[in-house]
Order: C-alpha cells, then sequence, then structure tokens
C-alpha cells in the first residue's frame, strides 16, 4: 500500500496549481505544508554528508570539532537521522 503522506507525493501535490492556490500565506505565523517536506529533505541530505564532512576533516581537528558542534546540534533537532552506532 502506498503511503499517500510521503515526501514524494506531497511534494508533487503542493505544486499542483490546485494546491498553490489553496496556500494562500498571509501573516507571519501561517504556514505552508510544502516548507515541512523540504525540510526533512535537507535533514536527509544533511545526514548523509555527515560521514563524508568527517573524513574530510579527519586531519584539521579544529574543523572537526566545529563540525561536531554544528551536528550535535542537528541531531538534537532530527534525532531520527542519528547514526546507528556498531
Amino acid at each position: 500500500m502506498k503511503n499517500h503522506s510521503s515526501p514524494e507525493v506531497l511534494r508533487i501535490a503542493a505544486m499542483t496549481p490546485e494546491c498553490r492556490d489553496e496556500r494562500r500565506i498571509v501573516g507571519p505565523n501561517d504556514f505552508d505544508p510544502i516548507v515541512e517536506v523540504l525540510l526533512q529533505d535537507a535533514a536527509e541530505i544533511t545526514a548523509k554528508l555527515d560521514p563524508i564532512v568527517r573524513q574530510e576533516m579527519k586531519n584539521n581537528p579544529e574543523a572537526l570539532a566545529e563540525w561536531d558542534e554544528i551536528m550535535q546540534e542537528f541531531y538534537q533537532e532530527y534525532p531520527e537521522h542519528r547514526p546507528v552506532e556498531h
């Protein structure tokens, strides 16, 4: 059974003219649902980049420490993307 709330389905649906017309963002507290889909996409990409960046920075302890600090905050916000330790 297909998940109709998957990011791919939401992304496609959000781009239809009917849906764009329904998304009237008028105030600072209004929320566009496509933003959540895009944030999840960005989180997935960031999680995939983490081991690559760590490998590239392994000989630069200062840069690696800065990256580690950034990623600790990232994993607090998106714990589902934290790598599984073996």
